[in-house]
């Protein structure tokens, strides 16, 4: 019977990406984009939006735009939802009143709110500190220096998980680089 070789027989394969990797990354942030448009559409319904099913769907532009790369599409697609949830947030608490004195389904609805757009901001600096640690060399546009900007400070706002403080470290580090 053929024993599998321990990780000392296999340097570095802990540091290289799989697609398993990738694919459970991908899943994790299918997930949360699909938890942000429930949040996005369940708000809708009970407001009682008689479009609430337009969530989902791109909405038209009235003129042509200039055709996006799908990095930049994703990055103003995801960039727009953040921006809505933001917003449905502060009007939930236009006054920043301390949670407790909130009625508690406001509280409650603010906090699904926030869960959700800490799970999109994990999985984004999940991705992007892979894709930097990765391929250290790459330069990346304006939108994308933008977009992990944005999710670094989403980041230190919001707070991370125990798991997620490394990757928030390294943008941090790569982010006060990039820029001296």
């Amino acid at each position: 019977m053929l024993s599998k070789p321990d990780a000392a027989d296999r340097p570095d394969e802990e540091h290289r990406p799989t697609y398993q990797l990738m694919l459970r990354h991908l899943a994790k942030f299918r997930d949360g984009a699909l938890g942000l448009l429930h949040v996005l559409d369940g708000d809708r319904v009970a407001s009682g939006d008689e479009n609430a099913v337009a969530v989902a769907q791109p909405q038209a532009a009235p003129t042509p735009a200039p055709a996006l790369s799908p990095l930049d599409a994703r990055i103003e697609r995801h960039m727009g939802m953040v921006d809505q949830v933001l917003e449905q947030i502060r009007a939930l608490n236009p006054d920043h009143e301390n949670r407790a004195k909130l009625p508690p389904e406001r509280s409650e609805q603010i906090r699904k709110k926030e869960s959700t757009l800490r799970d999109i901001v994990s999985s984004e600096l999940h991705y992007w500190s892979a894709t930097i640690e990765h391929n250290p060399l790459e330069k990346f546009d304006s939108t994308e220096q933008a977009w992990i900007r944005r999710i670094i400070r989403l980041s230190d706002l919001l707070g991370v998980d125990q798991s997620h403080e490394e990757h928030l470290r390294f943008l941090h580090d790569w982010a006060s680089n990039e820029h001296h």
